[in-house]
């Protein structure tokens, strides 16, 4: 779930948010793996945890000499409306969708990123965004986001040295994964809760906001990841 001025006003901070969103897709969890899962001290962690249950957000029960955390049903509730708001949004250009995808991968979150990229597409992808491919790379690096996902095995060996050199200072998993498994429209960038789908060919440009189709589609990225070969980049040109 994404952090609003609605959040704000009833007390809640963007850490609070990131915690209950990772409870809420785990369905409960521990203090020290949630620290781990958000890159966050924790010590921060334990104390948002505890100010979450006395402002009633969530529940604490023991487990050993730890306690499990999971959400309330009034925070389940919070939720729940946040699941069930779809917004679809068409793009004049790929310039113009790229705008938003920095935005939403510049923000606050430091979730993973994930991304599916079928060989015939990604190529016309790369010639169509020329030295932008490199650029948008470098600004995902910038922001310290980890990417996970698969590609084309034959874009693999269309990508410029440029891109490759970014790479190499990135902290991501890519996959090579054969052409035949990958047969789908578009690309597929997926970045908290919005899924961009990109075709320059046919000058389709697209962004779904929906929480459950986010979710899916990063199961479906992890599942195609194990179909594939991962690729160090040191060892690439």
């Amino acid at each position: 779930m994404r952090y609003t001025t609605a959040h704000k006003r009833l007390g809640l901070s963007a850490l609070d948010i990131k915690i209950m969103t990772a409870l809420d897709r785990a369905g409960k969890g521990q203090s020290y793996p949630l620290a781990l899962t958000l890159s966050e001290k924790r010590t921060t962690v334990d104390y948002r945890l505890k100010r979450l249950c006395q402002l009633g957000w969530l529940t604490a029960a023991p487990f050993g000499q730890r306690r499990v955390y999971e959400l309330t049903p009034e925070a389940r509730e919070l939720f729940l409306a946040a699941k069930q708001q779809v917004s679809l949004v068409q793009y004049g250009t790929l310039s113009e969708m790229l705008v938003v995808v920095r935005r939403v991968v510049g923000s606050r979150s430091k979730s993973r990123l994930y991304f599916i990229e079928p060989s015939g597409i990604a190529e016309a992808t790369l010639s169509a965004m020329g030295s932008e491919y490199a650029g948008l790379q470098a600004f995902i690096k910038k922001s310290g986001r980890v990417a996970e996902g698969v590609i084309g095995q034959s874009a693999v060996t269309k990508l410029p040295r440029e891109v490759w050199q970014v790479l190499q200072g990135r902290l991501f998993e890519m996959y090579e994964v054969a052409d035949e498994r990958l047969v789908f429209s578009d690309i597929i960038w997926v970045a908290d809760d919005t899924t961009f789908l990109v075709n320059p060919s046919e000058s389709r440009f697209r962004s779904l906001q929906d929480h459950s189709f986010a979710d899916s589609m990063r199961a479906l990225i992890q599942a195609l990841a194990l179909l594939g070969k991962k690729i160090n980049p040191h060892q690439r040109h």
